[in-house]
């Protein structure tokens, strides 16, 4: 497109162009006369041919409208066309601006202008072409950019160690947005992507309706938003990638660079399942906090880049490692030289106990901000280790000894997993503010935050399992292959109950003041073929065994719910959704039209009427009861029916599979003994022979399935 600038004699302006003749074309052109006032502007681009011929006649000039191959004579006014090309109405409303001085005096005549003003308008004035959109967008630009920040803020993986750095200087970003350097910019960009994910406003996305924020709208106003903030998302975090690829980032050694990158390499993490181009970041962060390390820093300095960023460093490497299964690139020897300072734990998962450490953090006295954010660093430090465990097994890729080291790590699994449990009924529990917190939400971050921690545990569970998949391709008809085997028995009882605890922890981030960790949770989730092991029912060919390891009808509910508001911040959760509802049906319709259960099948027994109403909340009882046990008992159990085939049976990927993936546990007893919601728990009870057991001490059976208000505790 080009830009015209109409130069109007007043003698030839439309307006004192009082003849009554018709316009009357140049001799030998054919087509439509169009009079200027109706059409002062062509918004169509012209051909040089065109312009030169403009330029030697005055007129016949393409105009919009007008079929291809057809001219028209303009000769009410005489045009002069500027050699500037453009290429869209942008850049038309730039030159609308442009011809404006900033004293708001006109850099050519009046008429001129007004010409060109009234053209624009006539060629271009809805949504986002319009004028007053153009003249606007720098204010918009500006206000969107500062709620993102203030969305961040509010966000919970703000509170995490890589984000948090940058807390003190959010203030000066929203003070200063259109004077950042390229520096600051890329740290912007990377916190408002967080505030593009977490932004609870419809509005924002250009969506409003009731209660769209809460899932509650209809499932395509939800989806919408999510499409919408998809988009707006990748945009963002794209040019976020932009801005730290640049060379000035990427080799200059300066602790904001390493800042950046940091948090870079978790901005990707989160939007990934498998680490790839976080872990590119990650590399070069790693390096160039070597180099500033080891440069001559001010001990005050050293320290404090230690103490942020090494930790955080650490962190990051930790959860990329277990995550893509590779080899951790900050290796034990480097924890006493460049890390030494840092505050990183690293624990001994053997002997030492997280329970017990948390305990003397916590107590006695009273619980204060810093007891917290110590018992919180130091848990976080504990999945750490577990996670570099899961990367120590997972990553050479030729080895056996997981063979013998898998029951370790499980172990390892369920102490950390209980730990952390402990540690959030401990802080459900506080019925005060603790003393040092800045405001009262404080205590609900820390909540979700031991949540998350939780989370990571169910992820390494579930990656182990994807591990032990891979290593039965790979070593089938070897003599490691029936060992192989015995394991993944063992590991898909542990991801059955975990889809329990998923469920609940679904249930709970539904309920909690920051929504989108939804996101979080179902991203990370899609590491197995989940939805088709949640319908699965008792009795079903490569189904649970018992009703322990089956997901029920109330934990279905929770992943719908979780589900339709995880819509809202990501479209992807909607093909799990219909995946979740379409198999739900289908196991119901297998369930009314099965005969009559086997005895390895007892009969699904529908919900009943509602439960009673919740108790006052002194009787209310922890929200944790029936999730807490993620153990089983080891041993060389085997099911009937694979027992039975003496082959694969359902437990592989062969004839008779009905689901290449066979999961483990995780979460919970759920039975329901005495009644509906009764408060007994009930047990599976093995065949005389074969050693399934829950272990000792774990939880009853979720009674307060009814019990628990989740609203009313967040």
């Amino acid at each position: 497109m080009y830009n015209y600038i109409s130069e109007l004699p007043e003698s030839e302006s439309p307006e004192g162009n009082t003849s009554s003749q018709p316009i009357k074309p140049e001799p030998g052109m054919d087509g439509e006369l169009v009079d200027i006032a109706d059409k002062r502007l062509c918004p169509r681009a012209v051909p040089r041919a065109e312009q030169e011929k403009y330029d030697a006649t005055g007129f016949s000039l393409p105009v919009d409208g007008v079929a291809r191959g057809q001219k028209c004579a303009i000769t009410a006014t005489r045009l002069r066309l500027v050699n500037k090309p453009f290429r869209s109405d942008d850049d038309m409303a730039t030159s609308l601006t442009t011809n404006y001085s900033s004293s708001g005096q006109s850099q050519i005549s009046s008429k001129q202008f007004s010409a060109l003003w009234d053209a624009f308008l006539k060629h271009s004035n809805i949504g986002h072409k319009s004028v007053d959109w153009h003249l606007a967008r720098p204010t918009m630009e500006a206000s969107l950019t500062d709620h993102l920040l203030e969305a961040s803020l509010h966000s919970c993986c703000f509170h995490l160690r890589p984000f948090a750095i940058f807390k003190d200087r959010i203030s000066y970003f929203r003070n200063n947005l259109n004077r950042l350097d390229a520096a600051s910019q890329a740290i912007v960009t990377i916190l408002t992507s967080l505030g593009a994910r977490a932004s609870p406003h419809s509005a924002l996305l250009g969506v409003a309706g009731p209660d769209i924020e809460n899932g509650n709208s209809s499932l395509e106003l939800v989806l919408s938003a999510g499409i919408r903030r998809e988009n707006a998302w990748r945009a963002i975090l794209e040019r976020a990638v932009t801005l730290c690829s640049s060379l000035d980032i990427l080799q200059t050694p300066t602790k904001r660079n390493v800042e950046i990158l940091s948090a870079m390499t978790n901005a990707l993490i989160f939007s990934e399942v498998r680490p790839d181009r976080s872990r590119f970041f990650h590399r070069n962060a790693i390096a160039l906090y070597q180099d500033v390390e080891r440069s001559n820093l001010p001990p005050e300095e050293a320290t404090r880049l230690k103490t942020t960023l090494g930790a955080a460093l650490y962190e990051s490497d930790s959860r990329i490692s277990a995550y893509a299964a590779v080899p951790f690139l900050i290796r034990d020897a480097d924890l006493w030289d460049a890390w030494s300072g840092s505050g990183v734990v690293i624990p001994d998962l053997r002997r030492e106990n997280l329970t017990t450490a948390l305990d003397e953090i916590l107590f006695p006295g009273l619980i204060t901000r810093r007891k917290l954010d110590d018992a919180l660093t130091l848990a976080g430090y504990y999945v750490c280790a577990v996670q570099r465990s899961h990367s120590a097994l997972a990553a050479p890729r030729r080895s056996t000894r997981f063979l013998t080291e898998f029951e370790q790590h499980w172990s390892n699994i369920d102490h950390v997993h209980s730990s952390i449990q402990k540690l959030h009924r401990t802080l459900m529990g506080l019925d005060y503010t603790p003393a040092g917190s800045h405001d009262a939400h404080e205590l609900q971050y820390d909540l979700l935050i031991c949540v998350r921690l939780d989370v990571r545990i169910v992820d390494i569970l579930n990656l182990s399992h994807v591990f032990l998949l891979g290593k039965r391709r790979e070593l089938f008809g070897t003599p490691e292959s029936q060992a192989v085997e015995a394991l993944l028995v063992m590991s898909e009882f542990r991801v059955r109950k975990s889809l329990k605890l998923l469920a609940f922890y679904a249930k709970v981030f539904v309920d909690s003041l920051d929504k989108h960790v939804l996101y979080h949770l179902f991203t990370q989730l899609d590491v197995l073929p989940w939805v088709s092991l949640a319908v699965q029912r008792v009795g079903e060919p490569g189904g649970p065994i018992s009703p322990e390891f089956e997901v029920s009808e109330l934990e279905l509910n929770w992943f719908v719910e979780g589900l339709k508001l995880a819509c809202f911040y990501t479209p992807l959760a909607s093909q799990r959704l219909r995946e979740l509802e379409d198999g739900r049906a289908a196991r119901n319709r297998r369930y009314f039209a099965a005969p009559e259960p086997t005895s390895l099948a007892p009969a699904y027994v529908p919900p009943q009427a509602a439960p009673p109403p919740p108790p006052p909340p002194s009787q209310q009882q922890p929200m944790y009861s029936g999730y807490d046990n993620m153990t089983v008992a080891s041993g060389d159990y085997r099911p009937p029916s694979a027992q039975s085939t003496g082959s694969l049976g359902t437990y592989g990927n062969g004839a008779g599979s009905s689901n290449y993936y066979l999961p483990p546990m995780y979460g919970e007893n759920v039975s329901y003994g005495g009644g509906q919601m009764g408060a007994t728990p009930t047990s599976y009870t093995p065949p005389p022979g074969e050693d399934l057991r829950v272990s000792p001490g774990g939880l009853p059976a979720f009674e307060e399935h009814g019990l628990w208000t989740p609203a009313a505790q967040w």
